[in-house]
């Protein structure tokens, strides 16, 4: 298994996900029927790569259920929940399974028409090596959510939580949609489409000072997307062989 840091989140945070589709996940889907990656009549086998209890899945799986999905995840304690998620759901064509990104054992999986990851992008401690893990699936596309703008720089956050250090630190970094681009590129993905997301919602803001997300409104209408000290810039990336 990896040594390298891998990002925790509280149960709270995974469990939410399996109460309501959240509004980015349906727009990630929307975004990647629009562009044609998926679509009702294609018999498709996606790849999650850093699925935590795999809802997202599931919810893909209740929106295009002729597609075939795997997840792959490092915390098999995640696994064995969002496996037992599915059981109770009825859900099949739905396959969890222990594994490390940095460390994928790519024969392990069947040969997959695509491969998606939300969120994790800017989770990690190595983007790099994300993107290299996600193109060794071999899959005529990769898709991302991340939190990514316009431009050649990037910031990179390390959060830390100095009232509860054993929980470790998180990463929350910002990237360069040209840096992201060209790591696709490197691999074989230069197809690139992206799209920013948008919440269309209001978020109110937590009683404390974690890193719930909440919402500001600006004076135009528009609403910024905030957790902690981070201003959510998310996009949606879709990159394809050529």
């Amino acid at each position: 298994m990896s040594t390298k840091p891998v990002p925790t989140f509280h149960d709270a945070y995974h469990a939410r996900q399996w109460e309501t589709c959240y509004e980015s996940t349906r727009a990630f889907f929307d975004f990647l029927e629009t562009h044609g990656a998926i679509a009702d009549d294609k018999d498709q086998h996606i790849v999650d790569l850093c699925t935590g209890t795999g809802s997202n899945l599931y919810w893909l799986k209740q929106r295009f259920p002729k597609l075939r999905l795997s997840g792959v995840e490092i915390d098999p304690r995640l696994v064995e929940w969002g496996t037992a998620a599915l059981a109770e759901r009825n859900t099949s064509g739905v396959n969890l399974s222990v594994g490390d990104v940095y460390d994928l054992q790519t024969a392990a999986l069947q040969p997959a028409d695509g491969v998606i990851s939300l969120q994790t992008l800017s989770f990690l401690p190595d983007e790099a090596g994300f993107i290299h893990a996600a193109a060794a699936v071999e899959a005529p596309w990769i898709a991302l959510t991340g939190l990514i703008i316009e431009g050649s720089h990037s910031f990179r956050t390390l959060i830390n939580n100095h009232a509860a250090p054993e929980k470790g630190d998180n990463f929350y970094n910002t990237f360069a949609l040209e840096y992201i681009t060209q790591l696709l590129a490197d691999e074989g993905y230069s197809n690139i489409i992206h799209s920013p997301f948008e919440i269309g919602i209001d978020l109110p803001k937590p009683a404390d000072d974690g890193l719930g997300t909440y919402t500001e409104q600006t004076d135009d209408g528009r609403r910024l997307q905030i957790s902690g000290a981070v201003l959510m810039s998310w996009q949606f990336v879709l990159a394809r062989r050529i």
